[in-house]
């Protein structure tokens, strides 16, 4: 490849990383329109001889793939087997396009210059958009019908969760940036992450998720861990301080929000009924399920079937509890392959941190976060239905591509059986 192509090709998927990661700030369908540029390019120059890798290289063997398919197979196998088959069932399939799609995806950070661009690119956009989201909520009068709680920050999204569980992802990310450019002594980059980390949690703070703070508790120590184990038991006592600080202060109304939690809100007494009906779906149908997404159809008729009245519309229509909707839909073997997802990708990043020096601290730092994105995501999901929250799983399938694309460069591999550190060339 000739030095004019190169630069051609590395600038071209520079920018088309920032801008994925960008638009996928404010829009789900904005951030799957990029993804669909970004594979159509990594096609393109594949085909025209301009990558580094020919057509049978296009696909890096991470050693599980044939797990990915198979997940994909068994969400068809219980919308089959679950009569009478919908339509509106099926319409869930391509949603899964991105799977195969997937190791494509991850290409184009091999083809992009991110060690001089990415992060202060990230950081400055990130910051500003997140500045521009938390003066709008302060400018906007409160808005007192959502559930109950006043001005709660939503930003571009139709729904406030949507935000919180797609932020928290992006948060994360840059968290891991920070901390990996703070350990390589880049201090005026690490203090412009900072900016951007301190906004992105003022955000997730003002969207009163909950589930979110609870997350935030559980995973920086995770972080944490993996970059400086003294640190994170320090780290997770000083969160435990900052909320105490928050909850006995009642900021926002944040005492309320948290003790209702333990008492009598209709949204929570609500939660526990669905925990519960779901659970009576899966007992029902324990392999298979009812077939994915189809428990948003039959947990009406269970609701009805054991006389529960405190439903409400807004609350009727999934599980707020990702595996209890996995066990119903897709029965044991669905939720042991999505779980075994999240398993599978932190290990092949955990292995590909080993072999990731500090001085790498771009690579280093979204190898940090794309880790703990793993169990955050999970821990995320025991209130709501995260997976189903197309912003969210967005950012999840960039951390996918992300172990995938380090993965690549280290070669590390994981196979079901076997642990392999780089392989053979």
């Amino acid at each position: 490849m000739s030095n004019s192509k190169n630069v051609w090709v590395s600038s071209t998927a520079t920018i088309l990383v920032i801008v994925c990661f960008f638009v996928s700030l404010f829009s789900r369908n904005l951030g799957e329109y990029s993804f669909d540029i970004v594979i159509l390019f990594v096609l393109f120059v594949t085909f025209r001889k301009q990558a580094p890798w020919s057509w049978k290289k296009l696909y890096y063997d991470i050693g599980f793939y044939n797990w990915l398919y198979l997940f994909y197979f068994w969400i068809l196998v219980t919308l089959l087997l679950n009569p009478p088959i919908q339509l509106q069932s099926f319409s869930y399939l391509p949603e899964f396009l991105w799977i195969p799609a997937l190791p494509i995806f991850s290409r184009i950070f091999s083809l992009s210059r991110l060690d001089r661009y990415f992060a202060p690119a990230f950081a400055i956009l990130t910051s500003l958009s997140m500045i521009c989201i938390i003066a709008h909520y302060f400018l906007m009068p409160a808005n007192s019908e959502y559930f109950g709680y006043p001005n709660r920050l939503q930003g571009t999204f139709s729904n406030i969760n949507f935000l919180a569980h797609s932020y928290f992802l992006v948060f994360l990310l840059a968290l891991g940036l920070f901390v990996a450019h703070l350990q390589n002594n880049e201090k005026g980059l690490a203090s412009l992450l900072a900016v951007t980390v301190i906004t992105v949690f003022i955000a997730l703070l003002l969207t009163f998720t909950r589930t979110i703070w609870f997350s935030i508790i559980l995973s920086i120590p995770i972080l944490f861990f993996f970059a400086n184990r003294k640190m994170a038991l320090r780290v997770f006592l000083s969160l435990c301080l900052l909320f105490g600080a928050i909850f006995i202060s009642d900021i926002g109304g944040a005492r309320d929000r948290i003790t209702n939690t333990l008492t009598t809100n209709p949204g929570d007494t609500i939660r526990l009924t669905l925990w519960q009906t779901s659970f009576k779906i899966f007992l029902d149908n324990p392999v298979v399920g009812v077939g994915y997404m189809n428990n948003k159809r039959d947990i009406l008729m269970y609701l009805k079937k054991y006389g529960e009245t405190n439903i409400t519309t807004e609350f009727d229509t999934h599980s707020h509890n990702e595996i209890l909707s996995f066990l119903a839909g897709t029965g044991i073997v669905g939720t042991l392959l999505y779980l075994g997802l999240f398993v599978l990708f932190f290990l092949l990043g955990v292995k590909t941190l080993n072999l990731t020096p500090k001085k790498e601290a771009v690579k280093r730092g979204l190898l940090l976060g794309a880790i703990v994105i793993q169990p955050a995501f999970l821990i995320a999901g025991l209130a709501d239905n995260n997976f189903e929250i197309h912003a969210a799983r967005n950012w999840l399938v960039i951390s996918w591509a992300i172990l995938i694309w380090l993965a690549s460069e280290k070669e590390v591999s994981i196979k079901i059986n076997k642990i392999n550190g780089p392989t053979s060339k």
